[in-house]
């Protein structure tokens, strides 16, 4: 994941051109991990934060808050809130079930998401969102009965406009500030929802970046 970043925010179009720049995305991505010694548990969840929220998932997305808008029309506030419910009612475990199919399946399209996210390839992305499932249930990750259910749910990708999250645009340049921003303003710990705060705050950003060039 920490080259994976590198390549998002560091690589011309996200692609990696010759093996001197994959000796850089690997220099730099120990460089992230190692910041604070050999105690990597803080610099990891800032790596895995700054992944989910840069990550390209298809259709011009990139971050799983904007993908929840895309592919749910939900909000990744409502996905959080869900999947930490506690499963002392069925209820509680209908909802938290679709919850985590709904994450398995923004999961499944990482791989390949110019490809995963069009329609003919849903059947794919949903076997594979079921393997993500029984991973965590092999794992000891969720419960049994959660895993049942979230198998079974019928949530599907959808095709929803993105105008509820902040428009961004797809570039490593913009990726980067939104990452430092991110981390700078101390959203940790799989906190990938910050969305929601940049419009409370009215949080206006200046740098030296020029976005025609970007887009260009």
């Amino acid at each position: 994941i920490p080259i994976q970043l590198h390549k998002i925010m560091g690589s011309p179009g996200g692609r990696t051109i010759g093996i001197p720049e994959r000796l850089k995305q690997i220099l730099a991505a120990e460089i992230d991990v190692y910041r604070d010694g050999m105690f990597t548990e803080d610099a990891r969840k800032t790596i895995l934060l700054n992944y989910l929220n840069s990550v390209y998932l298809g259709n011009g997305v990139r971050g799983f808050t904007d993908a929840c808008y895309k592919y749910f029309n939900e909000d990744m506030s409502r996905l959080k809130r869900e999947l930490s419910l506690s499963e002392d009612n069925s209820a509680n475990v209908v909802i938290k079930a679709k919850a985590l199919k709904q994450a398995a399946l923004l999961c499944a399209i990482v791989p390949a998401p110019n490809r995963y996210a069009e329609e003919k390839f849903r059947p794919k992305i949903e076997s594979k969102a079921i393997a993500v499932i029984r991973y965590l249930y092999n794992e000891g990750k969720i419960s049994e009965q959660l895993a049942e259910v979230a198998v079974k749910s019928d949530v599907m990708l959808g095709n929803y406009p993105l105008t509820p999250a902040p428009k961004v645009i797809s570039g490593t340049a913009m990726s980067s500030v939104r990452s430092y921003l991110i981390d700078a303003m101390g959203l940790r710990d799989g906190d990938a929802d910050y969305s929601n705060l940049l419009r409370e705050m009215n949080l206006v950003v200046k740098t030296t970046y020029n976005q025609e060039m970007q887009r260009e």
